[in-house]
Formats: C-alpha cells, sequence, structure tokens
C-alpha cells in the first residue's frame, strides 16, 4: 500500500489521495430537495442501506414506510435542516440532495 501510493503521488501530486473508512455506529440519510430560489421542498428523507460514510454518488436508499429507524432520531430535524440549506443558506434553485450522518457512542465499544 505504501509503495503504491507513493507512485501514486508523484504520477499527480497536485490530486492527495484520500482513505476513507464507514463509520461505526452511525446511520446515513439523504434528503432532496426541489428549490426555487426562496423555497424548498423535501418530499422524503431516503436511509441509506450500507454502512454509514464516504459514498460516490451510487449509494442504494430506501424510503421506509412509518419512518422505519429514523423514528424518533429526527426525521422532521433532518428535513428542517435540508430546507433550510438549499432555500436560505445557499439558495439553491433546481433540484439538490443533502447526506446526513447520525452517529452515536456506545460506551465500552471500540470505533
Amino acid at each position: 500500500m505504501r509503495e503504491y501510493v507513493a507512485k501514486a503521488v508523484d504520477v499527480t501530486p497536485e490530486r492527495p489521495i484520500l482513505i476513507d473508512r464507514f463509520l461505526v455506529n452511525a446511520l446515513e440519510f439523504q434528503a432532496d430537495a426541489m428549490a426555487d430560489g426562496k423555497d424548498a421542498f423535501v418530499p422524503a428523507v431516503m436511509e441509506h442501506i450500507e454502512q454509514a460514510g464516504s459514498h460516490s454518488g451510487d449509494s442504494a436508499c430506501v424510503i421506509r414506510r412509518g419512518r422505519g429507524r429514523i423514528e424518533g432520531l429526527g426525521w422532521r430535524t433532518i428535513r428542517d435542516i435540508a430546507v433550510a440549506i438549499e432555500a436560505r443558506t445557499i439558495v439553491v434553485s433546481g433540484r439538490n440532495s443533502s447526506c446526513f450522518v447520525l452517529a452515536w457512542v456506545l460506551l465500552g465499544t471500540k470505533t
């Protein structure tokens, strides 16, 4: 691995190599929003079905009936934050997607 990384950096030093890992004890959610520059609408909050962490646009998601594992974890909070980001912070016009990770620490658990 060290040899591979060293060679890759020599080839393109202006493009760093990023090494990531999945998060432990975490759930990942995605809120797709539609906005017109003033208001935003989030029709659903989707739950990623694979481990939470780094994704390159190829994640698989589900919209859980009855909100699934997100119930009590803040479905409305995620929706409200996505609306605030889309409509009030970066003023998006069109469709945009925001990902959220809800993580917790269990005492005595190694991460």
